[in-house]
Order: C-alpha cells, then structure tokens, then sequence
C-alpha cells in the first residue's frame, strides 16, 4: 500500500486570509505584484517645478549690487570762429615791420580773441588768397611781398609764402624771393599738414615760361614739384580749392574748347589733367566749384543777354539757370558753397529801371530743387554814386553751416541761417577786413 501525503496546494492558488484581516495576504511562492510608479512620478516632477521656481523668483528678488554705468566720452562740440585782420601798422612797399592783429571772433557769443603777427613784408591782397588756418586753428600760411597790399600782379620783385603755427608761432618760409617768380594761388589742407601752390616763372619780358604745383610737407619741411600745370593768366582760372573726402586739391581753367580740371591726388602725389564736357553755358567767369567737386558756379556775361548765374555739372555736364536780371542793368557775383554742397550765396547789383538807384542784394539758393529756390537775405537801395560802398561781398560760408559772413562799407555781417537774422556786428577799420578773412573750427 502506497504511503498517503498531506494534499499542497497547488501553484497559482491563493491562501485565504486569516479571519478579521483587512490586508489581503500575498502567497510567498509567487513573484511580487508591480508597483503603480505614476504617482510618485507626478510627485517627483511637481518637486522639481517648485524648487525651480522657487530658485527664479530667489534669483529675482535677491539683492544685487548694480553695476556702474561705463563712463562716457564728453561730447565734443565744434566751435566756429571767424578770423580776419583788423590793424595793421607799418606803410610803404619797403622792407620793414608790419604788425598785424588777427581778431578770431565766436558769433555765437560775440567773443573776439587777439593774436599778433609781425612780418618783414606786408601780407598781399586777397585776390591771391593771403592767409589760411587749419580747421583747428593751430597752423597758418600766408604769402607777403613787396607789392604790398595793392592788386597783386605777376611782377613781385620779393616773394614769400610763410607757414606757421600758433601759439608757438614758429614760422617757416617756403617759397623765397625768386625774381620774376609768381605763387599766384596757395593753399594750406584743412588737416594742416600739407601746403599745395602754383609756382609760376616768368622770363625778362614777363611771360610764362614754366608752371608746375608744388607740395610742402609741414612735418618734414620737404618740397616737392608733382608735376607741370597749365594755368594761363590770359584765361579765366578758379583758385585752388580742396575736396577733404578725396584727400585732392584742384582748380578748373576755361579754355576755348571747354573747361578743364588739374587734379592732384594727395594720396598718390600725382596730378592730371581732364576736360569736362558742358553741353552749353554762356560766356562769362568761373565761380567756385562746390566743396564736394561735383558742381561749379558760372556767372554768365554776354551784354546780348540776360545776366545769369548758372549751375554746371562737374558729372554729367548738365547746366541748370539758377538767377537772371537784363544784363544791361548789373549782374551777380561771389559763389560761396554751403558745406554740404546745398545751397550757395551770390551777390548782385541791380540797376533799376530810373537808371538812378542801385539794389543791392545778398541771395542764398537751393541747389538741389529745379525750381531754384531762392532767399534774399540782406538788402539795400542807394544812388550810383553811394553803391561801391554799399555793395555787399560774401567773404565766407562758416564750417558747420550755421553762418554766412559778409562785408559791406568795411562792415562785418553775420547772418545766422538757423535763426534766419544777422547778428551784432563787428566793426572794422579801412585796413582791409575782406581782404584776409576765414573760418577755423576749433572744439570745446
């Protein structure tokens, strides 16, 4: 007889739980039930979002020392200042002491400084451009002869052109008495560095027999000829005037089959020659070209005709009308250029219909409009016999545009084109206020 086993429970079969419990009991021999994670995670992620923003609003709300605010350059404000020569002593066309005051006067504030200058001939006229600042008004140049302050003429016996530097007034000579030699136009760059001029040599019967431009370097002191030039006096010749942005010095020349440009490039040190192609302008005189080369002011004359100021096309040889009156009763002159090449200032002296009286005028025009618009900003009316001391002549357009200087009866006028009026005046002397006049721009 086989031998009996108490009965096991079979796998998979739970035990019942012991009377009263409330847990149920979990057979050992099976493998434990999975846990339901997806509270915990919950859990465990809402964890996380609170301390993280816990963290960002502890980082906004937590004291921090402020940095200080990186120390700014003091804004520079330029300053124009207009110079012109207001005594003069010393006489004849003698070698001797001539001694000059320079006023450099601040419209804005009506300050006027001071500076003496002595030299051993007395300073040309104006026609040959006698004295030029740097735009910060520490170097000058300008030319002196024993032709004295008349209309300087292609015959000086003694010729000079000086550069110098305030305050220390170190000056220098850089062209020197040269007979039958004629600087006849100078001109000092705005950076104050170099000094570009015409040198002209006339032979015993006093005709041109060479033409070349010059270069001085007032650092080093060296001359240099860059090349031959041809700048007749016969013909009409604007003087030398500087393009800052092309670092080139230039002057235009009319001549039968057109007008041409002598260029000379301050980078490169050298000089050309082109023509310039005008479809049509009439005959007359050359003003000045604009500051940024690109147009240039002609006054027309032809008596047949009316008198009139036209605008050339230095690019595309266009010509635009600007003003016109009969010629018979006056004409225009002057041509200085606002700074951005805008607007220009011209001069006239109209006779009226009576053939009496005179009107005088000071006229800005807009440039850059077809319609050539135009603003008379001084006026005056006087007899013939009154108009040489009326008429007014434009001397300068300051750097920054604000103002336009003008002289009238030896009279010095600012106008101020942001407040649209003149301003007091400076009076000056009979010694010559349009002959040396400019502006330089210093900063405070």
């Amino acid at each position: 007889m086989e031998p009996t086993y108490p009965q096991q429970p079979s796998y998979g079969t739970p035990i019942p739980p012991p009377p009263g419990s409330v847990h149920p009991a979990v057979n050992p021999l099976l493998p434990p039930p999975k846990k339901d994670r997806s509270k915990l995670m919950l859990i465990v992620l809402g964890s996380t979002v609170g301390v993280l923003v816990l963290l960002v609003f502890g980082a906004l709300l937590w004291p921090h020392k402020t940095k200080a605010p990186a120390t700014q350059k003091p804004q520079v404000t330029p300053v124009g200042e207009y110079y012109h020569i207001d005594t003069v002593k010393g006489s004849g066309h003698t070698k001797g002491s001539y001694d000059y005051t320079v006023n450099l006067t601040n419209p804005a504030t009506n300050v006027t400084q001071k500076r003496d200058l002595t030299t051993e001939w007395p300073i040309v006229s104006r026609a040959a451009r006698p004295m030029q600042f740097s735009a910060d008004g520490q170097t000058y140049l300008f030319g002196i002869s024993d032709t004295g302050d008349a209309a300087y003429t292609a015959v000086p016996k003694s010729f000079e052109l000086v550069v110098g530097r305030w305050p220390q007034s170190h000056e220098k000579v850089i062209v020197k008495d040269v007979d039958y030699n004629d600087g006849m136009d100078w001109l000092l760059t705005a950076d104050g560095q170099e000094v570009v001029y015409v040198d002209t040599v006339l032979d015993d019967q006093k005709a041109v027999t060479t033409q070349a431009l010059y270069s001085y370097n007032v650092t080093n002191g060296k001359s240099t000829k860059i090349g031959d030039v041809a700048r007749p006096f016969d013909r009409n010749n604007t003087r030398l005037f500087e393009v800052t942005k092309d670092k080139t010095v230039s002057f235009y020349t009319a001549q039968d089959d057109g007008i041409y440009q002598t260029k000379y490039d301050r980078n490169k040190h050298t000089v050309a020659s082109t023509k310039v192609v005008i479809n049509a302008y009439d005959t007359g005189t050359l003003g000045m070209p604009s500051p940024d080369g690109t147009k240039l002011i002609y006054f027309g004359n032809n008596p047949a005709a009316n008198a009139t100021a036209y605008l050339l096309d230095l690019k595309d040889g266009g010509v635009t009308p600007l003003v016109k009156t009969p010629a018979k009763y006056g004409g225009y002159s002057g041509g200085y250029w606002s700074p951005d090449s805008k607007l220009i200032v011209v001069t006239s002296s109209i006779k009226d219909i009576d053939g009496a009286h005179y009107k005088n005028q000071v006229t800005t025009i807009d440039t850059t409009v077809k319609s050539t618009q135009t603003e008379v900003i001084a006026e005056n009316v006087s007899t013939a016999a009154e108009n040489p001391k009326n008429f007014y002549s434009v001397t300068s357009w300051s750097a920054d545009g604000r103002y336009i200087t003008f002289v009238q009866n030896n009279q010095l006028h600012y106008y101020d084109l942001g407040q649209k009026k003149l301003l007091p005046d400076v009076i000056a002397p009979d010694s010559g206020i349009a002959d040396v006049n400019g502006w330089i721009t210093k900063t405070q």
